[in-house]
């Protein structure tokens, strides 16, 4: 059913990418194709293609037409049940492979012969290619890392990035030496899951199970493992009792509200889904909760877990003239004024140089990518982070007054419409004077009075009183804004950062500079001057004094290198994934040669899970109260989420002693050295971590074929 799934899916991007050049994109079908409509699909492709200039065009794009004569062809019901499979809400019951589990309990006994013939069947479910190199690689590793702690971080990084054939085979060797250590256990059987071997992972669970009875990462496991072989009654009951065990638990949460749709129960789903999507946000669950009928508008709170600086641009720094509160105070600051707004117009025109050199530059970088895609080099089209950060930054927009972003939109509209306050205001003290010049009218003139020191005083005090007014009007609702703004712009500038390419991002963030700096320089601060009849003041120069700050530059704090000893690095920032692999792996249809640098994906887009670095099986027994009352506050840890499309979430927990990202670095004989060496390294836990599953996809998509 993936084949089916893929191919329609090539032949749409085929004909969409055609069709965006010749004509309108038709309206997508919600019924699945026939073989009939398929054929009519790829003639019309052919047709088109025969078009010199067309082809031309779409190579200059780096885009490379499939060969259509290699694609099979399938009857109208298997499409139909492909189609089918895809709308699944659970996995359908897999009765071979529940009836394949091992019925025989494991005990010290039983466990080494069941892993090695577990192995063995890994190693018949994997490609001959992918098992030779696999062994070669393994053995080199194993002399000289030997085949515990570095070999189970090597097989860590692998499952990270999505090698899961090479995952599972370098884990297996890891238990086959170290049986006894239950942590390696779990995690060798939570990559079994991930694979489609949960009848093989169940025993090795339902063991550690037997023994640490309270740990939630295993109970987590062993309801996966239920979901994915489609008994719902089963695997209910399991992550029942992992979310007892952690409520916070996203995957396990996850899957409940997949158990609860299926089931009817669409209040219990949506409140499941809603807790694991605050937990850890994928777009997929927010598909799935829009699906449940949750309201468009209605903004689910997800947490924000990078550490973000509280003022990345350093927004703190500038510092606008006071505002005059009298004549003589504005006598003295009208000149400071007009010097701070010179200074920051020519420092908007610099931004706006730069802004315009980013904007070319953010240009070419993306015509790149998308060549890349289309050539195959790489199918990462958004950053990893992206559809989480878009989402944070989707919700600074709402103005629900139940949210904290109302009080940012209320400051904004009562900053913009200042002049609507100013008036009356203007139009209170235009009358005194009015009344004051009409006062001192008949008194003016040759041979009168010419009181000139009262009339002075008189105005002076009504422009003073008119001033102290005005600008405190205007300095509380620009000072309550630029206070919003700072924090608005900073959280903005943080999503950004995550929700863009760097080049992308750069553009962002000179914009949002130009507008803090346009909003800095507009208030409309009042000025009056003396009455006429007043003494005239002493001419003044021009205050030159510079008073802006420099911007601090927010650039990408995170960046992670994960080296896998042999085989590649895995270099990971604010905004994208990269694997230069150093020698040949065969990856799919495909093989990626010496240096290649390539971007993890996959064409599925389910929920993998969790990784715990820093918690070992046992801490959910033995510290099973202060767990779940603290939330962990005693264990200091990294949990790394993930779908089939990397990396989705970071979180650091209990902050003292963590060291964000994997490191490495090249030894005397520049091979690279053990991953463990800049693993990320807690209090009394260093490349320690446990792998919790999260809920399969309903089809039948897994990497290896097991035989039964």
């Amino acid at each position: 059913m993936r084949n089916i799934l893929s191919i329609l899916l090539v032949l749409f991007v085929c004909s969409s990418l055609i069709q965006a050049q010749t004509k309108p994109k038709p309206k997508q079908n919600e019924k699945p194709p026939t073989q009939k409509e398929v054929d009519a699909m790829m003639k019309e492709i052919e047709e088109m293609m025969k078009d010199p200039e067309l082809r031309k065009e779409m190579e200059a794009q780096g885009i490379k037409m499939p060969n259509l004569k290699s694609i099979p062809k399938f009857t109208d019901q298997q499409y139909a049940e492909a189609d089918k499979e895809s709308k699944r809400i659970v996995p359908v019951k897999d009765l071979q492979r529940i009836a394949a589990i091992s019925k025989q309990p494991l005990n010290d006994a039983t466990l080494k012969s069941y892993l090695i013939n577990t192995h063995t069947k890994v190693q018949q479910a994997m490609r001959p290619e992918l098992l030779a190199w696999a062994k070669t690689k393994s053995d080199s590793i194993a002399m000289k890392y030997g085949d515990g702690a570095t070999m189970a971080q090597i097989a860590l990084n692998c499952y990270i990035v999505g090698l899961y054939d090479i995952a599972v085979f370098m884990m297996g060797k890891v238990v086959l030496a170290h049986p006894e250590d239950p942590t390696f256990l779990n995690n060798y059987a939570a990559i079994l899951n991930t694979g489609g071997g949960q009848h093989l992972a169940l025993p090795i669970l339902q063991a550690l199970n037997t023994r640490y009875p309270k740990d939630y990462k295993v109970v987590n496991n062993i309801g996966q493992a239920w979901y994915g072989l489609g008994d719902m009654q089963m695997a209910g009951k399991y992550i029942d009792s992992a979310i007892r065990l952690f409520p916070r638990n996203p995957q396990a949460l996850h899957t409940k509200s997949k158990i609860e749709t299926e089931k009817g129960n669409k209040e219990a789903a949506k409140k499941a889904l809603k807790q694991s999507l605050e937990e850890a946000y994928t777009d997929e669950k927010d598909y799935e909760l829009r699906k449940l009928g949750i309201d468009a508008d209605d903004f689910q709170e997800v947490r924000w877990t990078m550490q973000a600086p509280k003022d990345a641009f350093g927004l703190g720094n500038f510092v606008v003239p006071q505002f005059p509160m009298s004549i003589q105070e504005s006598e003295i600051l009208e000149p400071k004024w007009e010097s701070f707004r010179q200074q920051c117009a020519a420092l908007l025109d610099k931004l706006e140089d730069r802004k315009s050199m980013a904007e070319k530059e953010a240009e070419a970088a993306m015509e790149k990518r998308q060549k890349e895609v289309f050539a195959g080099k790489s199918s990462f089209i958004v950053p990893w982070l992206s559809p989480k950060a878009a989402y944070k930054l989707k919700g600074l927009q709402e103005r629900d007054r139940k949210n904290s972003n109302y009080a940012y939109y209320e400051a904004e509209e009562k900053y913009l419409n200042i002049d609507q306050e100013l008036e009356p205001v203007k139009d209170e003290y235009s009358a005194k004077e009015a009344a004051i010049e009409e006062k001192y009218a008949p008194l003016f003139g040759e041979g009168k009075q010419n009181p000139f020191e009262a009339h002075c005083a008189e105005i002076n005090k009504v422009r003073n009183e008119y001033l102290s007014k005005a600008n405190s009007l205007v300095h509380d609702r620009f000072q309550a804004y630029i206070n919003h703004l700072k924090v608005m712009t900073n959280e903005k500038a943080e999503y950004s950062l995550y929700a863009n390419f760097k080049e992308d991002y750069e553009v962002m963030k000179l914009h949002l500079q130009q507008y803090y700096l346009t909003v800095l320089s507009s208030p409309k601060v009042q000025f009056e001057q003396p009455a006429g009849t007043c003494p005239r003041p002493k001419e003044k120069l021009p205050d030159t004094t510079k008073i802006l700050s420099n911007f601090y530059d927010r650039n990408c704090e995170y960046q992670s290198e994960f080296y896998v000893p042999l085989i590649g690095k895995w270099t990971q920032r604010c905004d994208i994934m990269t694997v230069e692999l150093f020698t040949k792996i065969p990856l799919g249809p495909t093989t990626v040669n010496l240096g290649g640098k390539y971007v993890i994906n996959s064409d599925t887009k389910h929920e993998n899970g969790t990784v715990e670095i820093g918690v070992s099986v046992g801490v959910g027994e033995k510290k099973f109260t202060e767990f779940v009352n603290t939330g962990v506050k005693a264990e200091g840890k990294t949990i790394i989420h993930l779908t089939d499309r990397g990396i989705t979430d970071i979180e650091l927990v209990g902050g003292v002693g963590v060291k964000t990202g994997f490191g490495g670095e090249k030894g005397p004989s520049k091979d690279i050295s053990p991953i463990i060496k800049g693993s990320i390294t807690h209090i009394g836990a260093e490349g320690q971590f446990s792998i919790m599953n999260g809920p399969r996809p309903t089809g039948k998509i897994k990497f290896l074929e097991f035989k039964l």
